[in-house]
């Protein structure tokens, strides 16, 4: 008795890369993004996979360094949004500067100097919708979604309608990812009565650096991160400011 013939089929496998360059939609590579611009767009099957997680990638090419808001509306879907610096060949290799999620409106103010980021736009619960994407021009909003980057130029002012810290002081957050070792130089001027914390991410963990400035003024240090993490400068104003105090800072 002859046995039948078994027949090798071809078998296409469809899909992506794990680690595509930056794909939007049906995988057609990077679309560029600008601050102050605006895109809308759809989380669907046809996305590719980045960084583990299916969604769309834009590619923002800073000439000089910007301060926005990026933020993500979805709908349909619980969204997640990250930027990360880096090269558009080799976004498994960049940089998280910052990421968010959940259900409604979602992002964060960046302060950022010039140089080659991602946005990335992915759904944290595996479902598919539409969102849209703004990255808008903004200033420090004082309460711990400002994320910056080593290069970057600090400048604002602490006003009473900023967050309140111990004893009253109100104060403008920004936070920076480092990895263990990374050393970054930090300066500030003050105009007035003030000082400037530097703290691991934990907003109530204890100072690793204070520097106080009663009559305004400028200092200095260089702070060489223990650990992977997120580290929060902290620039205040004392009370008997009035709740003003203009500053400048730098993070190198």
């Amino acid at each position: 008795m002859r046995r039948p013939a078994i027949v090798l089929l071809p078998v296409l496998l469809l899909g992506c890369p794990a680690d595509i360059t930056a794909p939007t939609g049906k995988c057609s590579g990077p679309q560029p993004f600008t601050v102050g611009g605006a895109v809308s767009a759809a989380i669907g099957t046809d996305d590719c996979e980045i960084l583990g997680e299916f969604g769309d990638a834009y590619q923002l090419t800073l000439t000089n360094q910007a301060n926005f808001r990026v933020t993500v509306t979805p709908s349909g879907f619980d969204a997640k949004v990250a930027v990360r610096a880096g090269n558009a060949s080799t976004p498994a290799s960049s940089t998280e500067v910052f990421g968010a999620d959940g259900a409604g409106p979602i992002g964060a103010t960046a302060f950022l100097p010039a140089g080659s980021y991602f946005i990335l736009v992915g759904s944290s619960n595996r479902k598919t919708g539409t969102y849209r994407l703004d990255a808008q021009p903004a200033s420090a909003d004082g309460c711990g979604s400002n994320w910056t980057y080593p290069g970057a130029d600090l400048s604002g002012t602490v006003t009473t309608g900023d967050c309140e810290g111990a004893l009253s002081a109100r104060q403008d957050i920004y936070q920076v990812q480092l990895k263990r070792g990374q050393a970054v130089a930090v300066s500030a001027t003050l105009s007035r009565n003030g000082g400037v914390l530097w703290r691991t991410g934990e907003a109530s963990s204890a100072n690793l650096v204070t520097r106080v400035l009663p009559q305004g003024g400028s200092t200095a240090f260089t702070f060489t991160a223990a650990s992977d993490g997120t580290y929060r400068l902290h620039v205040l104003g004392e009370p008997s400011t009035t709740g003003v105090v203009t500053y400048s800072a730098t993070i190198r």
